[in-house]
Parts: structure tokens; C-alpha cells; sequence
């Protein structure tokens, strides 16, 4: 029976209070039924225990009673709000009633499954004064009780340790669930390996240099940190980027050892391509190799020189934000790639934690998602990070040898600054 009397009672107060598109005889009518039963609805609730609804599945059978009996428009949509109706009152009755931590916290996984997170969202931001005020007017209008501001923030403080109990709880298991076995690493490994050497060693072959004199050596380390349930999809974005920063690194190394040479230009200066063709022409470059992006040279001068060039010449890509255009005679200048080791592994959680603020109870306070910031004990979190985040490192050691004389010539572009005229 305790599932049909918490429907009736439900039910009058969305239509008093909640639903715009109730007539005001019928908001009238239900108010006048909350008033007139007043003492008897706040004792019925007041005495029925709330761990007996929990156990009798009766928050289910609420949800069934109350099924397709919101008041909708005739000819027009609306934001459906009954079921929102429903959690907010099974929520505020039971942090009202129950006093009891471990039976309140049953009860809240019980009434709100799913939802743990959107309550979360809300209740400790955005919309906490609002929650506040909800909460003092609920219990006001069902349990006759003007409630003084320290007993509702001890209410909500406490409505709002559990949900980040139970979300947090929810999201290390979750995360144990779907942690990645050595298996898994290993075939991940497997597969960026190959990755690599397709995608990174492969295009700089083309840098052979034929003499074995003044050989030196250099190796380029960087990692990826990546969402381990998401990683079978992003390998390609992966790759891409360490590809780029490889590229990118190169570039610096190439210019630092005197074999680029290079000049500044405006992104929208027309004579941009004179100059690279000039730096080519005085450094007497045999170009066959371009490395770069610009996305067109549209209306620049020499821009059929440039696309002939182009059309004859290997290409290398760089990310659209470097804004650099390479001409280089890749014969001039050796890259020899003798290890490339690629790792799966755990992030450095030392380094992480130092960054980490903490609680008055000492724990650390982490951003799980969205801004939420949860606090954790060190073990918590470390099974969290180690289950859900990976460190994609990738090792490069290379031979390397250069001419004396400048191999590349190379435009790199900037945008016009407010207060330049030309």
C-alpha cells in the first residue's frame, strides 16, 4: 500500500506546485488536499521507515503508478519534469527522515540509479542556492517544519557526502572493470609499434646523407597521456600527434645545427614565396623535399613556380598551427633511426599528487569530470588513475649527420600585429 499513498501524495504536489500547464482549480484543488491532510500525510511519512521502502522495491513501483499521467499540451511539446518530480521528493523526504548514513545511502542508490551523476552536477554548484530554497519550501509544505539554515546545510552537506561516496565508489569500480590487461598492452604495443615505423620512421628515410664520417647521435623522448577505455580508438590520433611533435623537434634540431635557413613574413604577405625561392637560389638548394603546411598560396607571387616545385618534391606535414613552409634537399643530411621503443604504462602519480590540493581530512581533492572535484584517499585515487589512465611513451635514437653548408630554406609566417601598417 505504502507505493499508492506516496503516488497520491506525489502526484498533488507536482500538480500544486510544479507543473505550469495544471489550471488553477485544479493547483487550488491539489493544494487544498496537501492543507487539509496536512498532519496526516507529514505523520504517515514520518512513521513509515524508509529502509522498508528500499527493501519492497517501492520507489519502482511508484514510477509505475505515476507512468504516463503527466499533463501534457494538446498540440504543442514540453520538458517532461514528472520523473524529476519524483527523485527530488523520494530524495528530500528520505535526507528529511532518515538520520541513519548507511540506510540514507542505500536508499539514495535505490531512488536515484543512474542519476548519481546529474544530481552531483547540479545540487553542489550551480544550483545550490536553488536546492537550498527547494528543500526549506518541501519540507515547509509537507512536514509543516520551518527549518532553520544550519539544520538544511547539515541536511544537503550530508545528501551530498553520500552521492560523492556512492559516484566515486561507482567510478573505481567501474574503472577495475574495465582496466586493460597485460594482454591488452601488449597488443596495444604491438600495434603502435607498427603505427610508427609506418607513420614516423618511414617518411624520414628519404634523409641519407652517403658518408660515414662525423656520425653523431640523438635521441627524441616524448609521451601521450590517453584515456585507457578509449585507446583501441585514438592509436591513429595518437601516432598523428607524436608524429608532429617528432617533426616539429626536427625542425628545431635542423635550424639549431645551421642547415635552415630562414626568414619571417607577414601570414597574408604576397611576396612570401620570393623570398623562400631567393634563400634557395643563394644557397644554391637542390630541393626534393618540402616539409610544412600553409593552406594555399593563392594570388602569391611565384605561386606556379611554387606548385611545380610541390608536384616534383616529397612531402612531410606539419599541424596547421606551426604556419612553416621547408624547402630541403633531404640527400644533404643523414637520419638514421636505430631504436624506436614504444610503452604502455602507468602515469607518474608522485608528480601528479604534488599538484593536488587537499581537504581539511587530508585528502586529495581531484577533478574527476565536468569540475567535479571529489576528494580521495591516496589509495582510492591511485586505483582510479592506474585503472583509467595511461602513459603512452615513445623512444627514439637516431645517427645523424650534416654538411657545412645550409641544406633548407624556409618561410615561417606570423599574423599582422593591430598596430602594423604594411
Amino acid at each position: 500500500m505504502n507505493a499508492y499513498y506516496f503516488s497520491i501524495i506525489i502526484y498533488l504536489y507536482y500538480l500544486a506546485y510544479k507543473e505550469k500547464l495544471a489550471e488553477e482549480n485544479l493547483k487550488i484543488f491539489s493544494q487544498n488536499i496537501l492543507k487539509e491532510y496536512q498532519k496526516s500525510i507529514s505523520e504517515y511519512l514520518l512513521c513509515t521507515y524508509l529502509e522498508d521502502l528500499t527493501i519492497n522495491s517501492t520507489f519502482d513501483l511508484i514510477r509505475q503508478n505515476l507512468n504516463g499521467w503527466e499533463l501534457m499540451p494538446e498540440y504543442d511539446r514540453k520538458s517532461m519534469i514528472l520523473d524529476d518530480i519524483i527523485d527530488v521528493f523520494l530524495i528530500y523526504y528520505a535526507i528529511y527522515t532518515e538520520k541513519n548514513i548507511d540506510s540514507l545511502r542505500e536508499s539514495i542508490k535505490v531512488i536515484l540509479g543512474t542519476n548519481i551523476f546529474s544530481f552531483l552536477n547540479n545540487v553542489p554548484g550551480p544550483q545550490k542556492v536553488s536546492t537550498i530554497e527547494s528543500y526549506k519550501k518541501f519540507i515547509k509544505t509537507i512536514f509543516y517544519e520551518d527549518l532553520a539554515e544550519g539544520d538544511i546545510e547539515d541536511d544537503l552537506n550530508r545528501f551530498v557526502e553520500i552521492l560523492v561516496d556512492i559516484y566515486k565508489s561507482k567510478e573505481i569500480e567501474d574503472a577495475k572493470l574495465e582496466a586493460l590487461d597485460k594482454k591488452e598492452i601488449v597488443r596495444y604495443e604491438n600495434l603502435l609499434n607498427k603505427k610508427v615505423v609506418e607513420k614516423i620512421i618511414k617518411p624520414f628515410k628519404i634523409f641519407n646523407l652517403k658518408d660515414e664520417e662525423n656520425i653523431e647521435k640523438f635521441s627524441f623522448h616524448r609521451s601521450v597521456f590517453a584515456d585507457a577505455k578509449i585507446l583501441e580508438k585514438i592509436l591513429d590520433e595518437v601516432i598523428e600527434r607524436l608524429y608532429y611533435e617528432f617533426t616539429e623537434f626536427l625542425l628545431k634540431f635542423l635550424i639549431e645545427k645551421h642547415q635552415i635557413d630562414y626568414k619571417e613574413v607577414l601570414f597574408n604577405d604576397e611576396n612570401a614565396l620570393i623570398y623562400l625561392f631567393d634563400l634557395i637560389e643563394s644557397h644554391d638548394i637542390k630541393v626534393n623535399t618540402l616539409i610544412g603546411y600553409k593552406s594555399k598560396f593563392s594570388s602569391y607571387e611565384k605561386e606556379l613556380e611554387f606548385k611545380k616545385l610541390e608536384d616534383k618534391s616529397n612531402k612531410i606535414k606539419t599541424p596547421q598551427s606551426s604556419n612553416i613552409v621547408v624547402a630541403i634537399d633531404s640527400n644533404e643530411i643523414l637520419i638514421n633511426f636505430t631504436k624506436c621503443e614504444i610503452e604502455i604504462k602507468d602515469i607518474n602519480l608522485e608528480e601528479k599528487f604534488e599538484k593536488l590540493e587537499k581537504d581539511d581530512k587530508g585528502r586529495l581533492l581531484y577533478n574527476i569530470t565536468n569540475d567535479i572535484i571529489i576528494p580521495f584517499e591516496r589509495e582510492e585515487l591511485q586505483s582510479l588513475i592506474s585503472d583509467t589512465q595511461k602513459e603512452i611513451s615513445l623512444k627514439i635514437e637516431y645517427q645523424y649527420q650534416v654538411n657545412e653548408k645550409i641544406s633548407g630554406a624556409a618561410i615561417t609566417f606570423r599574423p599582422k600585429k593591430y598596430f602594423e601598417t604594411k
